[in-house]
This record gives structure tokens, C-alpha cells and sequence, in this order.
């Protein structure tokens, strides 16, 4: 089978390659890197990109400890979430609805409640070294300004022994909606390149 995993589900897309790949016929990873680290390191980055009024609140919020409030939560939909996570301007309704849906506690649990630091249960979460172990062809693909960096997209394409990678131009992190035509020609490209 094709297996594809975009965000926490390419976590668990590479957990499957490194024990199961003898059932892959292809795998591609959307939207994340290989370990906890390099998305950490990747949204310290996005962090130094934002307005100086955004990093005070932030500052501010991690001095009190008040991370992971109403205000925090309302400073990253109004200034990262815009350029990193969802470009148009216009959620569809399926986005709409999984954000809604989201499990928060265990969002929490897994990352921790500060978005720009990995302190939860996958902080020590790491598959870089076992990347050139999945033999399989696999697709690594991002947004422009996802939250998988373009600079780990490309180093893990190059780990893999059967390895490519694409990033969507004008994305960021879901970019099957914000440029639709070039994520799916890629993944279909891919898939029929695979025997």
C-alpha cells in the first residue's frame, strides 16, 4: 500500500516505515520533519519572524506563565497561523471542522502548551537517524512556509534511500488547499512513479 502522513500523521507515517515498510509500496511525509527538535527548532524561527508586538505577547505570557492561554491562542491565530499554517483567507469547512474538533489535552500532552517549545511526551521524539533505513520511494512534501522547513524537507529527502521532495510555492502548512493543483500534480506524479 501507499501510505501518506501529514503532520502529526507523518510522525506516525515514519513510526510505520521504520518497523512495517515490508507493506509499503510507497510513503509520503506532509508537513513534518523527523524529530520533535527540528519542529522546535523550526517554530523558534517562525517565532523571530513575527511582529514585535506578537514576540512581547508571547514574552509576556511566558514570564507570568499564562502560556497556552485565550490570549496566547488568540496571538497565534492572528499572527501565525496567517502566514504558517493557512494562507487563504477563507477556511474550508473540513478545516473548520477539525480545528474544532481538535483534542487540546491531548495536543497538550504530546507537545506541551507552549507552540514554540517541545516540553510534552514527544520532546524526545527522533527518526533522523533511521530515515536511510526506509528503503521504500518516499515523498517528502511541504508548503513554502510550513512548518516543516524546506531545509528539512530537503535533508530528508536525502537520507532516504529512495528519496524526493517538493514544496508547494505560495503554502505553508496545508497546502493540498492552498495551491491544490501543485500538491496534488506532485503526489500523483509520485504515486504513478512508483512500481
Amino acid at each position: 500500500m501507499h501510505l501518506l502522513g501529514y503532520s502529526w500523521g507523518a510522525i506516525l507515517a515514519q513510526e510505520y516505515a521504520c518497523k512495517y515498510q515490508q507493506h509499503l509500496k510507497g510513503l509520503v511525509i506532509s508537513g513534518f520533519a523527523a524529530s520533535a527538535k527540528s519542529y522546535e527548532e523550526r517554530m523558534q524561527y517562525v517565532r523571530t519572524t513575527l511582529p514585535a508586538k506578537a514576540q512581547q505577547i508571547f514574552h509576556d505570557l511566558e514570564a507570568r506563565n499564562e502560556v497556552g492561554n485565550q490570549l496566547w491562542q488568540d496571538t497565534m491565530a492572528t499572527y501565525v497561523f496567517p502566514q504558517y499554517f493557512f494562507k487563504l483567507s477563507e477556511w474550508p469547512e473540513p478545516l473548520k471542522r477539525t480545528m474544532e474538533h481538535l483534542n487540546g489535552p491531548l495536543c497538550v500532552y504530546f507537545n506541551g502548551k507552549n507552540d514554540f517549545v517541545i516540553d510534552g511526551a514527544m520532546k524526545n521524539w527522533d527518526r533522523w537517524n533511521d530515515l536511510p533505513n526506509i528503503t521504500v520511494p518516499t515523498l517528502v512534501i511541504a508548503g513554502e512556509q510550513d512548518l516543516l522547513s524546506q531545509d528539512d524537507a530537503n535533508t530528508m529527502a536525502a537520507l532516504l534511500l529512495q528519496g524526493f521532495v517538493h514544496i508547494v510555492p505560495g503554502a505553508s502548512h496545508v497546502p493540498f488547499y492552498e495551491n491544490q493543483q501543485d500538491y496534488f500534480q506532485a503526489l500523483l506524479k509520485f504515486l504513478a512513479s512508483v512500481k
